[in-house]
């Protein structure tokens, strides 16, 4: 569908040209040029189109910057550093095409957060390498342009990886990870009421219970396994989105 601003802007131009045409015509025959009062009122009656209109926010990147800190936190106790740093490079450069579009504090955020993934990568210390790039993850997703329902099945993601994260540090981090498991269920909640009722999104209840239960009783080996699998399900569960 072509954009207001256009049609008026082409309508002008055809003005435009059948006014000099016409005067062209009059001036062959002895008549006057073009009258320029006419020129100027009809361009003046135009809307003026502004690159704003033209292009939307470039909020789409940031879903890109997503997927690379998601890169991160899922890959950090695997992969040698220099991967870590070509991840986190492509997602600050994807950043950079949307920063326009956010505030000011929203870009402090996931710059600061970006250079805390690069200083924990530096030290080694990649448990909380993963932890940092899992929150810009949830900082970028929570910017973006996705819907109520892709946020929460995004959220479920984010809380997968700061699960996952918090079983590698020494000592394991059972306080974030309850409280991880509490994050979870409330965007389940919200998944669930915009999601039709599916295999995958039964065996995804399951799985839940499971990790609720295994945090409780600080079972790690049982919610390790219970995340893994609900990684799998959640990237199903996102082929079953509603499209946006």
């Amino acid at each position: 569908m072509s954009h207001p601003g256009v049609r008026a802007y082409a309508l002008f131009l055809i003005i435009l040209i059948v006014s000099m045409i016409v005067g062209v015509l009059s001036a062959e025959r002895g008549g006057k040029l073009p009258d320029s009062a006419l020129i100027e009122t009809t361009f003046h009656e135009v809307e003026p189109i502004s690159i704003t209109q033209l292009s939307p926010p470039p909020l789409r990147t940031l879903h890109d910057t997503a997927n690379d800190f998601r890169a991160i936190a899922e890959n950090a106790l695997d992969a040698p550093p220099a991967k870590l740093y070509e991840f986190l490079d492509v997602a600050v450069a994807n950043f950079e095409k949307s920063r326009n579009a956010l505030s000011g504090e929203m870009v402090s955020t996931i710059e600061f957060l970006a250079a805390e993934v690069r200083s924990r990568i530096a030290s080694g210390n990649m448990p909380d390498a993963a932890l940092q790039a899992a929150e810009a993850y949830r900082v970028v997703i929570d910017a973006s342009d996705q819907s109520r329902t892709s946020k929460s099945v995004s959220m479920l993601d984010y809380a997968g990886l700061r699960i996952a994260a918090d079983l590698k540090c020494k000592p394991i981090r059972w306080d974030d990870i309850s409280d991880a498991v509490s994050f979870s269920d409330q965007h389940w909640q919200v998944a669930k009421a915009g999601i039709a009722k599916t295999d995958v999104t039964e065996r995804l209840e399951l799985i839940f219970k499971t990790i609720r239960q295994a945090a409780i009783t600080r079972n790690a080996d049982l919610t390790d396994t219970a995340v893994f699998h609900a990684d799998h399900l959640i990237d199903a569960l996102k082929g079953v989105l509603p499209q946006e």
